[in-house]
């Protein structure tokens, strides 16, 4: 903590915005929005009340009986719509011409089933964009706090099927992204709590402390 992390991430972007590359922004600090304000933002999330009912519905899933089938059936009803939000969303900023930085706010519901969901939603989404041609420049991805939305599989928690399902997903977008002209920078203070399928595909590591 206090390194300067989040310091040198936001010269990155500005770099990478100076370069033409388009920059996709996944921050639970609620620090980039403020900081980056010299830019031309996209806000991109989804409002608080779909994180809420997110949240909501996968508690009841968990605490449904039958391994909560009709939660799920409910879940999914719920969840198509914000899926195709997602991607509307996500598909006008890749073909904005007014902004260079889209921005995910995921404060509200950090550190939660629905903070890896939301999330994968929104790589999925880029990386369908980028294997059918549609990005006409590069993306950049920005996840602040990676441990959160990219942890290892250790230090998960509930180690729940859905959980396992979601960051193996998340990781499998990262090692595909480069195909497609889709780059990744992971922000975190403990390498040990990150994905070991993502940070393997980082060619280049920056550290600013080491311990032990």
């Amino acid at each position: 903590t206090g390194t300067g992390k989040t310091e040198f991430a936001f010269d990155v972007i500005r770099h990478a915005v100076g370069a033409g590359v388009r920059v996709l922004c996944i921050d639970l600090t609620a620090q980039y929005g403020q900081r980056l304000g010299d830019l031309r933002i996209e806000a991109l999330s989804v409002s608080e009340r779909q994180e809420e009912h997110l949240s909501k519905n996968f508690r009841a899933i968990e605490t449904g009986e039958y391994g909560g089938f009709k939660e799920k059936a409910a879940f999914d009803q719920f969840a198509s719509p914000i899926e195709a939000e997602v991607a509307t969303r996500l598909g006008n900023f890749i073909a904005s011409s007014e902004s260079d930085l889209g921005l995910l706010e995921l404060t509200a519901v950090s550190n939660t089933k629905a903070t890896l969901w939301i999330t994968e939603q929104y790589l999925r989404s880029l990386l369908e964009l980028g294997r059918s041609g549609r990005l006409e420049r590069p993306v950049l991805v920005v996840v602040e706090e990676a441990h959160t939305v990219m942890p290892e599989m250790n230090f998960v928690g509930d180690g729940s099927y859905d959980t396992r399902g979601t960051i193996a997903r998340i990781s499998q977008i990262a090692l595909q992204g480069r195909k497609y002209g889709i780059g990744l920078l992971v922000i975190a203070q403990r390498t040990a709590t990150v994905s070991k399928s993502v940070l393997t595909q980082c060619n280049t590591v920056i550290s600013f402390s080491c311990m032990d």
